[in-house]
């Protein structure tokens, strides 16, 4: 949140214990990102392409892991 430039090789990777839905948003985040869900089986299995300051709750079904890239 209110990151104002992310580089290009760099992200951030959200990990939880177990899979589970996961919900996300992109609330005081100025730079539009991509949210790539991973399930336990390190398979992407959704990528969601997020607008800046987007309040809208994505769901995110049987995820481990969520990488934000840009």
């Amino acid at each position: 949140m209110y990151v104002e430039n992310l580089p290009p090789d760099e992200g951030i990777l959200f990990v939880w214990d177990s899979e589970d839905t996961r919900q996300m948003w992109m609330k005081n985040t100025l730079i539009p990102l991509d949210m790539i869900a991973i399930n336990d089986d390190d398979e992407v299995i959704m990528v969601y392409p997020a607008r800046p300051k987007d309040e809208t709750l994505i769901p995110f079904m049987s995820t481990k892991y969520i990488l934000e890239v840009n």
